[in-house]
């Protein structure tokens, strides 16, 4: 695939994670990826396609935190009443 989801996890408080947070994306029939966050918070998941995920965040000292996400497919039909070189 050609997208991805990314981010950078912040606590309630404001604060930044400052250690390894395991983050799971949950896929629909095709199989689940699991990444660590680096030092900074941030993660990516990357040559996804198009489709329903849901990015579950967990932790030792908290309960697991979940989020749905949907990516649209790519539109690569041109707009109604314009041609390929943006002309009608």
């Amino acid at each position: 695939g050609r997208h991805a989801i990314s981010g950078r996890l912040i606590f309630p408080s404001g604060q930044r994670a400052s250690y390894q947070l395991k983050i799971k994306l949950e896929t629909n029939g095709e199989g689940d990826l699991t990444v660590f966050s680096d030092m900074n918070g941030n993660f990516s998941f990357r040559s996804l396609t198009a489709g329903n995920y849901t990015v579950v965040i967990e932790g030792e000292h908290f309960q697991p935190v979940r989020e749905n996400v949907f990516i649209e497919p790519y539109n690569t039909s041109p707009a109604p009443g314009v041609g390929p070189s943006g002309t009608e």
